[in-house]
């Protein structure tokens, strides 16, 4: 089906949440049926409905707490989905802008613009990303809203993007290159992120707090700073919201909030350090064995719980792609808003200690218990975080075992 001589390229139309768009047909590009959006001639990932999901209901909540009119504007839009479920799930939004370098892109957005019905809320650039966000870096032409979401890192354009949003706005986003995040591949994450990984079991945690600070980094440049309104990782993306603060002394206090996790692969110890330039030592306090860290990096709150709350209320008569998934994680959010920095999986500590794997609650619980602040945590289904040693987590779960026979 081919709905518009200017799309030469054959297409289905779909529905997420209240849109209903066209993107290249699968059954032409895709395998069994599946488009990836690599293979695609414009970018549509249906995987990441979820995020899109929670970035309606980000910016719902957003537009309460601002209590004005919202400029929006995504830079790499793809097949501009994204802003056609703002436009039509959003209240209080004066402008939305979508862009793409592709042209083809830039015709597919356009149609599914006109589509929707929605050319006189949203309007359609084929520019260059940064070109486009320089248009709106003066003090009088900044954005409420800047989306950052392209195929890898966002990296590239934090510096242009932090500049086209007024200060009390908010710049989304989301980085797909877990790779370097995760560790495998140190310098490349060094270079896109300006602090070093950690392979670890609690590397998702490291990967958002690497996004947030390498935006505070950009930030710090352009005195501005940056504070984390809802952040997350699951599945093969982070994903990071932060609201923008103009001027000196606001970015000078930031700067406390950077610093360095030292970790000892030995005995499974964590420890921070605060600071751009801190004293790392080499050897672990507690085994004596040699240590690892990652940084410099973000090492403030990762969500704002107020924040998460309001956006929870408005799951309620919302058309979401998965309410169950988008309610479960906003819960969590809120559980571990106050917790510990990095988690422990359960796996990992068990398999240290050669015994069975008793259940993620029971561990939680038993540290409660025990008075050490506990839960569990949205980046792994059998991690948890807890303000206990490492030495007394793995003291707890060995006693649980014995004592249920697990």
């Amino acid at each position: 089906m081919v709905p518009d001589m200017t799309i030469d390229f054959p297409v289905v139309e779909v529905r997420e949440g209240k849109a209903r768009f066209f993107i290249p047909d699968p059954k032409v590009f895709g395998e069994a049926g599946r488009l990836p959006p690599s293979r695609a001639p414009v970018f549509y990932n249906p995987r990441m409905s979820l995020n899109r999901d929670l970035a309606v209901l980000f910016l719902k909540a957003y537009q309460i707490k601002a209590g004005r009119a919202l400029k929006v504007c995504e830079p790499m839009a793809g097949c501009g989905v994204r802003g056609l479920r703002f436009a039509l799930e959003v209240d209080g939004l004066e402008r939305i802008v979508l862009n793409d370098l592709s042209p083809r892109a830039y015709e597919l957005a356009k149609l599914n613009v006109k589509h929707n019905g929605l050319e006189g809320l949203i309007s359609v650039e084929n520019e260059d990303a940064h070109k486009l966000l320089c248009r709106y870096s003066s003090p009088r032409q900044r954005l409420d809203y800047v989306d950052l979401d392209p195929f890898g890192s966002p990296s590239p354009f934090l510096d242009s993007a932090l500049r086209a949003v007024r200060s009390g706005g908010v710049l989304a986003l989301t980085a797909t290159d877990t790779a370097p995040l995760s560790g495998l591949h140190v310098k490349a994450c060094m270079r896109k992120y300006l602090g070093k990984p950690l392979r670890v079991s609690y590397w998702r945690e490291i990967a958002v707090r690497l996004l947030i600070g390498a935006a505070l980094l950009s930030a710090l440049r352009h005195d501005l700073a940056v504070n984390p309104l809802f952040s997350y990782g699951v599945d093969h993306y982070v994903r990071a919201y932060v609201e923008i603060s103009r001027g000196a002394k606001e970015a000078d206090k930031h700067l406390d909030y950077m610093g360095f996790i030292l970790h000892c692969r030995n005995c499974l110890r964590r420890e921070v350090k605060r600071g751009l330039t801190p004293f790392l030592p080499d050897r672990c306090g507690s085994c004596g064995s040699r240590l690892d860290y990652a940084g410099p990096l973000w090492l403030g709150r990762l969500v704002d719980k107020g924040f998460c709350e309001e956006m929870l209320r408005q799951v309620e008569g919302s058309t979401l792609e998965n309410v169950k998934s988008t309610t479960k994680l906003i819960v969590r959010l809120i559980d571990e808003a106050d917790a510990p920095l990095t988690y422990y999986v359960s796996d990992e500590v068990c398999e240290r200690l050669k015994v069975p794997i008793p259940p993620i609650n029971d561990i939680v619980s038993e540290l409660n218990f025990r008075g050490y602040l506990s839960t569990r945590t949205h980046f792994h289904d059998r991690g948890f975080k807890t303000e206990a040693s490492s030495e007394t987590v793995l003291e707890v779960i060995k006693e649980i075992v014995e004592e249920k026979k697990v």
